[in-house]
């Protein structure tokens, strides 16, 4: 099997699941926020990257009878159900909805308890 085959799963999460959801969220999920300066030639290279990515997977082949195809298959399977719990996230999230607070601020930090503060400290 083409690796090419292995996008057809992610393309349906990302476009078909939320118009599954809510018909008005595919203009949501086309666009991208205004870019200036180095943010334009990011996106440049991040879309470059996309479409080399996509080439590429036209020119693997996918080996089902080796070691790690059953470790690959969980990684990827994993993968899939945490960008639809994404996906479904993002699609419910109204228009003018904002995230209020991203980051924890230091007093927040200070109150956890030990185990969340060195998994806090550890992740960032």
């Amino acid at each position: 099997m083409r690796g090419v085959f292995l996008f057809i799963p992610l393309l349906l999460v990302r476009y078909g699941l939320p118009l599954l959801i809510d018909k008005k969220t595919l203009s949501k999920i086309a666009s991208f926020p205004p870019m200036i300066g180095k943010e334009k030639l990011a996106y440049v290279i991040y879309q470059l990257a996309t479409l080399a990515i996509f080439i590429y997977s036209f020119f693997t082949i996918v080996k089902y009878n080796t070691k790690e195809f059953p470790i690959a298959s969980i990684v990827f399977i994993l993968g899939l159900l945490l960008l639809i719990v994404a996906t479904i996230d993002f699609t419910k999230k109204q228009e003018n909805e904002l995230r209020k607070k991203v980051y924890m601020d230091y007093q927040e930090i200070l109150c956890m308890s030990p185990t969340l503060y060195i998994s806090v400290v550890v992740l960032c």
